[in-house]
């Protein structure tokens, strides 16, 4: 995942929360998707890089999305090989 500099703090971004906290659910839907703005991308990344609620929220995203069932199947055939 992307990593924002530590040497300059990031540049504001319109939609971005202002507090510490999670990323709005429009985000975490559109991540799902592979659709969300480059503009944003980077922030989105490196939060999911240190909060494990929203890679969840990710997670449920995608396993509710169109492809969520062939992925689910290609775990289990993933977990069943690995023994």
């Amino acid at each position: 995942m992307t990593e924002l500099s530590s040497s300059a703090p990031p540049r504001p971004v319109p939609g971005l929360p202002e507090a510490p906290g999670h990323l709005p659910e429009h985000w975490v839907a559109a991540y799902a998707r592979g659709e969300l703005s480059h503009d944003v991308l980077g922030h989105a990344e490196a939060h999911l890089e240190r909060c494990r609620a929203c890679v969840d929220a990710v997670d449920q995203a995608v396993r509710g999305g169109p492809h969520g069932p062939r992925l689910d199947a290609l775990r289990e055939a993933l977990a069943n090989r690995i023994g």
